[in-house]
């Protein structure tokens, strides 16, 4: 009974110096903290701005001096390409087009990408 308790028990802390060892990129190919890039997380506001400026660029209007296009509320009512499920795959490709790439959307609808 001792030896399988003893046994466990180096396992047990091999295991665990081989983590912290595979962590601090001492072993292994890049699996640490900082491996897999720039990530970017958008919220769902941010991807609806980035949707009605696309609409609005296509439709040839110019934003402000702060980047944001302003489309009056009727007029987002009659064009089919302002509903949320149209603009969703156009905003994507709006960020994909800044060389981030799609990878999830969570359960609160913020998106994220990875550079």
């Amino acid at each position: 009974m001792k030896s399988t308790v003893i046994s466990l028990l180096i396992v047990a802390v091999l295991v665990g110096i081989i983590n912290l060892l595979a962590t601090l990129d001492v072993i292994g190919g890049g699996g640490g903290a900082n491996a897999g890039g720039d990530y970017l997380v958008l919220s769902p506001q941010k991807m609806d701005e980035l949707g009605f400026a696309s609409i609005a660029e296509e439709d040839g209007m110019k934003p402000d001096e702060n980047g944001a296009v302003t489309l009056k509320r009727e007029d987002i009512a009659k064009d089919p390409r302002a509903y949320r499920p149209n603009m969703v795959p156009r905003s994507i490709e709006e960020v994909e087009k800044q060389g981030y790439t799609f990878i999830a959307v969570t359960s609160d609808n913020h998106y994220i990408f990875r550079k």
